[in-house]
C-alpha cells in the first residue's frame, strides 16, 4: 500500500488527493458508525440523552486528537530526519507514543 502511495503521490498528484480525501472520509465514516456500535452495546448508555451526551462528548475527543495529530505532524514535517525515518516509520512510531499516553489515562 505504501509503494502505491508514494508512486500515485510522484506520478498522479491530482489522483493521490482525491484518494488521501477519500481516506480521510472513510475515517471519520468508521469512527462515526463505531460509536453508534459503542452506544447501543454499552451498559452505561441507558437513555437517549446519555447517547447523546456520550456522543458529543466521544466527538470532541476525535477532535482534539486529530488536531493533536496534525500539530505533531507539523512539526515532524519542519524538523530534518533521517530518510528512513520520515514518512510512515515516524508515524507509526508517534501513533504507538500517543495510544500509550491515552493508555495511561485509561488506566491499562
Amino acid at each position: 500500500m505504501f509503494g502505491a502511495y508514494t508512486v500515485c503521490a510522484k506520478f498522479a498528484p491530482k489522483l493521490n488527493a482525491a484518494i488521501f480525501y477519500d481516506a480521510k472520509t472513510l475515517l471519520c465514516s468508521v469512527s462515526a458508525l463505531g460509536l453508534c456500535l459503542m452506544n447501543l452495546t454499552n451498559d452505561l448508555v441507558t437513555s437517549y440523552p446519555v447517547a447523546i451526551l456520550y456522543s458529543l462528548i466521544a466527538g470532541i475527543g476525535f477532535t482534539l486528537v486529530s488536531l493533536a495529530f496534525y500539530a505533531i505532524n507539523e512539526r515532524i514535517n519542519s524538523t530534518d530526519l533521517p530518510r528512513s525515518v520520515k514518512g510512515l516509520p515516524i508515524t507509526l512510531i508517534i501513533v504507538a507514543l500517543m495510544s500509550l499516553a491515552f493508555g495511561g489515562f485509561a488506566g491499562i
